[in-house]
């Protein structure tokens, strides 16, 4: 039965929740975290773009050759721009009507622009996370798996990530679409009839999402470990591509508050660390995926260069025996091993030299061993 305007106005008037005993709801001014949630979410935005400079710097300066081959690039820029549609809802939810705002603070009319900014940003969210983390497994594919060999476990599991990771975001976009007829009662709830709840579908994202950015962290180290180098070498491999352990943590963050968002009442409360938490998240995506790419570019810097060659100089003059001065960890993209089956060949070119990790024939990889 439609309502009457009348009717509409006392419904939007009404508290959207009744306050605790004791408590005076404050409508006009409520308490909120605005500073906390502005500078939460600056520092996720900055700090993703500067990945992702380094990350385009490092595929089109760099390897320039090596652009027409790799999808991964086109998955980050997709993955770039559903976060700043993210990072846009999320500015415009601290100002309407605010991060850490108690739901008795508010009004019912204070939820319509709320609701309509959290429901774009779970599409762009849904949206970032397949593209950003079939970036990385691409990425990394051409270190461990180049060859795209179907017996290699490393390429199908990647390869079945990606499709899953997709699939899903599609599904879960959709999913996130159709609770309510019309379109617009998701956020117009008195218009809203329900096809399913909310929180059905909520926290199916975050477990999918957990459970892939595990496998996501543990699969590199499977190959890591059966490199046929000394146990301190393939550690310090090992240390570099544990970098998607950062994503496990904030995935598991963003679990706990998806729960605690789905079982409380006070949800405007807790919507705001949900969105700081999915905000590190993402971030974490783009971090691991241009991880590699900050020690190529201080490996390529003029300054870099220079230091170098003026201590190298220095300690030649001191010690004349010493001709290797100079670090070897580094990401050289124009490396050209003699010998590129080689898999310690194949890691220096695409992140690790490994002339530090070998220090002797026997503990070089061999010809033709898959890494």
């Amino acid at each position: 039965m439609p309502i009457t305007q009348k009717e509409l106005k006392q419904l939007l008037a009404a508290p959207a929740l009744e306050a605790p005993n004791g408590v005076m709801p404050e409508f006009e001014n409520p308490p909120n975290g605005k500073i906390l949630a502005y500078r939460i979410t600056t520092f996720c935005m900055v700090l993703t773009t500067l990945c992702a400079i380094i990350r385009l710097y490092g595929r089109w300066l760099l390897e320039p050759r090596g652009l027409t081959t790799i999808p991964s690039p086109a998955f980050m820029i997709c993955a770039y721009g559903a976060f700043c549609g993210a990072i846009s809802a999320s500015y415009a939810f601290i100002n309407s009507p605010g991060s850490y705002v108690n739901t008795w603070n508010l009004r019912r009319s204070d939820l319509v622009e709320p609701f309509r900014l959290i429901l774009v940003y779970r599409c762009c969210y849904s949206a970032a996370l397949p593209c950003i983390k079939s970036a990385i497994l691409l990425d990394w594919c051409q270190v461990f798996a180049p060859q795209r060999d179907r017996k290699n476990v490393f390429w199908v599991v990647s390869i079945a990530l990606v499709v899953l990771q997709c699939a899903w975001g599609a599904i879960y976009i959709v999913l996130l679409n159709l609770q309510c007829s019309p379109h617009r009662g998701i956020w117009e709830f008195w218009v809203c009839e329900e096809r399913y709840k909310p929180s059905d579908i909520m926290l199916a994202s975050p477990t999918f999402q957990l459970i892939a950015d595990v496998i996501i962290a543990v699969l590199p180290q499977t190959k890591i470990w059966g490199l046929q180098m000394s146990w301190q070498r393939r550690t310090i491999v090992a240390i570099f591509f544990s970098v998607g352990a950062i994503a496990c943590i904030a995935a598991s963050f963003v679990f706990y508050y998806t729960v605690t968002f789905t079982k409380e009442e006070d949800t405007m409360w807790n919507i705001g660390p949900l969105l700081f938490w999915s905000d590190l998240e993402m971030t974490c995506g783009f971090f691991i995926l241009s991880a590699t790419r900050i020690p190529k570019m201080i490996a390529k810097s003029r300054l870099f260069v220079t230091i170098k060659n003026f201590l190298s100089m220095t300690i030649r003059s001191r010690d004349p025996l010493n001709e290797n001065f100079g670090p070897q960890f580094v990401f050289d993209p124009h490396d050209k091993p003699d010998q590129p089956s080689d898999n310690s060949s194949r890691l220096r070119k695409h992140g690790i030299s490994m002339d530090n990790l070998t220090s002797s024939s026997q503990e070089q990889l061999r010809p033709g061993d898959q890494v």
